[in-house]
């Protein structure tokens, strides 16, 4: 992957496959989260329960004997 940075200011000169300069709209957090599960859930992708499935060695307490 190569990633290039550009000035806004620095738009192509003539039309080419380059895409000129298009401010973005920044949103809250939340709306990110929102949109993220909303596609995920109409995708059928399925994520991890991380609070009901963690079985990490800091879940563990000592067994009773």
């Amino acid at each position: 992957m190569i990633c290039c940075y550009n000035a806004a200011s620095n738009d192509p000169y003539k039309e080419s496959h380059h895409p000129g300069y298009t401010r973005l709209e920044k949103v809250d957090d939340a709306e990110v989260l929102r949109v993220g599960r909303d596609e995920a859930s109409r995708s059928g992708v399925e994520f991890a329960d991380i609070e009901k499935d963690d079985r990490s060695a800091k879940d563990l307490s000592p067994e009773e004997t």
